[in-house]
């Protein structure tokens, strides 16, 4: 085939599942309608779970960031706990076949990559480092008997923009609904996950992160999947990864890669939890600089904070017995004071204490927000 043909032949709209002298059975609705009743009665097998909580089996979803974020060290190790079933950022997975389009990369880089995160023979995971454009209809045609051949439970995609070749834009919204929405129903015909290695688009000053419409290109690239998940970079180093679904709900952990000894990604908890810890520590180390004792206006005003938020978070932090409070002044001047209490106690002294903090506590329940 000379270049004006093969030309020719990725711009030809690809049809799924047809092969050559095969024609298809034409659509028929009747085979995917069902009454009201009849599926109020239906039995309904439990979801199953490719990475718990995270990935639905089948599905296909996407995983972006910016670039140079380690998504391809994220994905490669998915791959490996996922081939071995062992637990990936501290979530069970399902043990099955992997393939893994390696788009980006050649063999050395793969090797070099495989053995900086300490990988074992054995695996069945299947690499592929150079492969037709998928939105051709060649391409989607070999990526059907690639997963018919190996029926992977997981399927890598590493990366859309060197998945398809120029005929299909990002920033059109019929290109990628017609390729994601084809790679969606791959991946229910065939039992697998499909994930999409994805890049974000400019970052949006002040909004709020969303895994689903920070993936550059088309809105239609998140609306054609099941579930998205992004890698947000904090300012100390971490890493949030954010997670959305139709099945899964939200998911958010915070992780720190390791890039000097073991190249992988590591979890350092639920993300809600590790920025309560946080805010917990500055509270404190606020009350320690003011001399040990203060009132949420002084805490605010000492850490740079809406005062309201602090105020919020001292009353939690008082419900829950991590401060010590006491009320000072009279009528409209009453003021909460709050410190950090002692951890030395007896289980006598600690019941009388959890008694005096009750009392307390009702007493300063109708004070004014300070």
């Amino acid at each position: 085939m000379n270049n004006a043909e093969k030309i020719i032949s990725e711009a030809e709209p690809f049809v799924p599942n047809e092969k050559q002298g095969v024609v298809p059975a034409p659509f028929d609705w009747h085979n995917y309608s069902i009454a009201h009743d009849d599926l109020l009665s239906k039995e309904m097998p439990p979801l199953s779970y490719l990475v718990e909580n995270f990935v639905v089996r089948p599905s296909a979803g996407v995983l972006a960031s910016p670039k140079k974020r380690g998504k391809s060290w994220m994905v490669l190790q998915l791959a490996q706990c996922v081939a071995q079933g062992t637990d990936f950022l501290g979530l069970k997975t399902q043990q099955g076949a992997v393939v893994y389009l390696a788009l980006e990369d050649g063999e050395r880089r793969l090797k070099q990559r495989l053995l900086s995160q300490d990988t074992i023979k054995g695996l069945p995971i299947t690499y592929v480092y150079k492969f037709e454009p998928l939105n051709s209809k060649l391409g989607f045609q070999q990526f059907v008997e690639l997963i018919e051949e190996k029926h992977p439970a997981l399927v890598v995609v590493d990366t859309l923009a060197s998945a398809k070749n120029r005929f299909a834009k990002e920033n059109d919204a019929g290109d990628m609904a017609d390729l994601i929405n084809k790679i969606h129903e791959l991946a229910q015909a065939e039992n697998c996950v499909i994930l999409i290695v994805a890049h974000h688009g400019k970052p949006k000053v002040n909004e709020e992160r969303d895994a689903g419409f920070d993936i550059r290109g088309s809105s239609a690239i998140p609306g054609a999947t099941d579930f998205n998940a992004g890698l947000y970079k904090n300012a100390d180093g971490t890493t949030d990864l954010k997670v959305e679904g139709r099945d899964i709900g939200e998911l958010e952990l915070r992780i720190k890669f390791d890039c000097e000894v073991t190249k992988t990604w590591q979890v350092l908890g639920d993300t809600k939890d590790v920025r309560r810890q946080e805010s917990e520590t500055k509270i404190k180390d606020a009350i320690v600089t003011l001399g040990g004792r203060a009132d949420a206006v002084a805490i605010a005003d000492e850490l740079g904070l809406n005062r309201s938020t602090v105020q919020i978070q001292v009353r939690r932090m008082r419900d829950e017995q991590i401060l010590s409070f006491e009320l000072i002044g009279t009528g409209k001047g009453k003021k909460i004071f709050y410190s950090i209490p002692s951890t030395t106690s007896s289980t006598s002294s600690t019941l009388y204490n959890q008694q005096r903090h009750k009392q307390a506590n009702n007493n300063v329940d109708n004070v004014d927000k300070q």
